[in-house]
């Protein structure tokens, strides 16, 4: 299936967006697309002293379970650059073509 539209949120995993009405607000997105939410923070700190980051974001975005993200241990910037490659690999693939307007072109 085609899908228009990817959207990938960068987050620590703790729950910040509130409604002054009933604690949390829900996100209807009206479009297709693809959401993955990547969660940079330690794995230990999540599952042990933050709020259950798929949890909330779940409920929040209506996403399944292997759309969120989270680096391996320990966090480092080289697990975090294996887990953006590992994401890019997964869902994009490159564009190689030429682009042509007039006389001019690139490749």
């Amino acid at each position: 299936m085609f899908i228009p539209c990817h959207i990938v949120i960068v987050t620590d995993g703790i729950p910040s967006l509130q409604s002054s009405q009933n604690g949390r607000k829900q996100v209807n997105i009206l479009f297709p697309c693809q959401i993955q939410v990547v969660v940079i923070a330690p794995r230990e700190e999540i599952t042990q002293s933050r709020a259950k980051p798929f949890q909330w974001i779940s409920q929040f975005l209506k996403i399944p379970q292997d759309a969120l993200l989270i680096p391996s241990s320990p966090l480092r910037e080289e697990s975090i650059q294996k887990l953006f490659l590992k994401l890019a690999q997964d869902h994009f693939a490159p564009y190689k073509g030429v682009l042509r307007c007039g006389h001019l072109s690139s490749a």
